[in-house]
């Protein structure tokens, strides 16, 4: 196992966590007579991003860890996930819309944050870039003014970003 591979393990294992929390999540959908639909497509927003940034952060390009602080700054992204989906998640017996609700500005806040640790770890520009400013205008406004039109132009910006990377 390479260095490289070894200083993985920390930040795969954060975003393992956060999936794992997500799909378990999800079954509790299977037993509520109405789910709420904002909810259900956040999740699965959620895990996209959490399966891109393994992608891209730990596959495609593995990260050099020349030091400790290389390393800790490569662990902000996968902190800021896992607080994000904790936040996310209900407890088993609460009603899913209203814990949506009640919880947007929390999630959304802390997935703008997300978004903009990816600028501490990749400081270079380009079109992820744009699209990463674009998802954390739209976090924030859907955070403050709980317009469902926010959520779903972030879901159609993710799905756009989708078909346009070619890796």
């Amino acid at each position: 196992m390479s260095k490289e591979e070894f200083y993985s393990i920390m930040p795969i294992l954060l975003y393992g966590i956060a999936v794992g929390d997500l799909v378990m999540h999800f079954k509790d959908y299977f037993h509520r007579k109405k789910p709420y639909w904002p909810h259900i497509v956040t999740g699965l927003l959620f895990l996209e991003l959490a399966f891109f940034n393994f992608y891209m952060l730990f596959y495609h390009d593995l990260p050099k860890h020349e030091n400790y602080f290389f390393f800790l700054k490569n662990l902000i992204t996968p902190i800021l996930f896992l607080l994000t989906v904790a936040v996310y998640t209900p407890n088993n017996e609460t009603d899913a819309k209203t814990y949506f609700h009640a919880h947007i500005r929390i999630v959304f806040c802390l997935f703008a944050a997300f978004i903009l640790s990816h600028f501490v770890i990749e400081a270079n520009s380009n079109i992820f870039s744009l699209a990463r400013l674009i998802g954390v205008i739209l976090s924030l406004c859907f955070a403050f003014t709980e317009k469902l039109t926010f959520l779903w132009m972030m879901v159609g910006l993710r799905f756009i970003g989708f078909f346009l990377t070619n890796y």
